[in-house]
Order: structure tokens, then sequence, then C-alpha cells
């Protein structure tokens, strides 16, 4: 998937509050609630911060919020299904020089 159109993708998932499937770095499958796309204050490199709802996890664990760098992001797809916002949600727990989009 090109770029921009990955980015489309993304925050349209992001404004319409729907699911996103994921396979990233190893070709593994997640499953996760996109909330925040943005440039990273230390790499810039553009990552998603999200909460995964299942699929694999290097840590072990399984749901949780993560950052994903979109570099390792094999394919994106968006699934007709909603979610509602965590009451954890905390846009300002990572340090985002610039941010693409948001809930």
């Amino acid at each position: 998937m090109l770029p921009d159109k990955m980015a489309d993708r993304i925050c349209s998932s992001i404004y319409d509050k729907k699911i996103l499937k994921i396979r990233y770095k190893n070709d593994s499958l997640r499953l996760i609630e996109p909330y925040l796309y943005g440039l990273d204050k230390k790499h810039y490199s553009k990552l998603l911060s999200a909460y995964q709802i299942s699929g694999f996890s290097f840590s072990g664990k399984v749901t949780d919020w993560k950052l994903f760098n979109i570099q390792n992001t094999k394919s994106i797809e968006e699934l007709d299904e909603h979610f509602q916002i965590r009451l954890d949600y905390n846009p300002r727990a990572y340090d985002f020089i610039r941010i693409i989009c948001k809930i």
C-alpha cells in the first residue's frame, strides 16, 4: 500500500472510530482501535497510537495501549466494526512532534 493511501486509511479509521486489522513486523495479525497518528519527536518516524484488542504480541500483553511504527506495517484493512473511545485514552501519553490525525 502506498504511504499516502495508508495515511488516508488510518485517518479515516480514526475519524470514524473503526477497528483496523493490520499485519505488523513478522507478518503477525493484530486488531487495533486507532487513536492518534503522528510523527515521533525522537526519530521522526510515523507512529500510530492504538489500543490492541487481539492478535499477536511480542510482549505477551495482547490487549494494551501500543505504538505501531508505520514503517513496520505490512498491510492495513479497515473493518466494518466501530469502537467506543476508551476512558483511559490520553492523547499526551507519547511525545509527538506533529499530529497527522487524532480522535
